[in-house]
């Protein structure tokens, strides 16, 4: 939501030069072209994900896996620092993972860690169906 807001203030700002004449628009269109094909190259690769690795329980349930090892390293951490609110990071985590080193989601999506208190997610999430055994989420912990 945040960033809508942002990007809709960006548009009216730019287009409110524009009106004005403070923006020349020829000066900047190789620019804004560049952005946007960037963009669209950016977006088609993050939409390249296996459908059937999506489907797939058996690399969900490793998803899984990775996303309570995270919540432990992490509960693990905000109990050694003291900390009951806030984030933490990669880096602070590493320590506490197998090989000090990040996990990867086996389907293709990536971890987001999140606030001390709220369970780590994986971008993937519920999958889009209706069975569990298939979603990258862990609920209760």
């Amino acid at each position: 939501m945040k960033q809508k807001i942002i990007v809709g203030a960006v548009i009216v700002g730019v287009a409110a030069l524009l009106a004005t004449g403070a923006l020349n628009w020829q000066g900047i269109w190789p620019r804004v072209r560049h952005l946007f094909y960037r963009g669209r190259g950016a977006v088609s690769q993050m939409t390249q994900l296996d459908v059937k690795a999506l489907n797939n329980p058996h690399l969900a349930q490793q998803c899984r896996a990775n996303l309570r090892m995270l919540e432990n390293a992490k509960r693990k951490v905000a109990q050694e620092k003291g900390m009951t609110v806030g984030r933490l990071t990669e880096k602070d985590l590493l320590p506490e993972l197998p090989g000090r080193r990040w996990p990867r989601c086996p389907a293709g999506g990536e971890y987001i860690l999140g606030d001390i208190g709220t369970m780590p997610k994986c971008t993937i999430g519920s999958a889009g169906t209706v069975r569990t055994e298939d979603d990258h989420i862990i609920i209760n912990y």
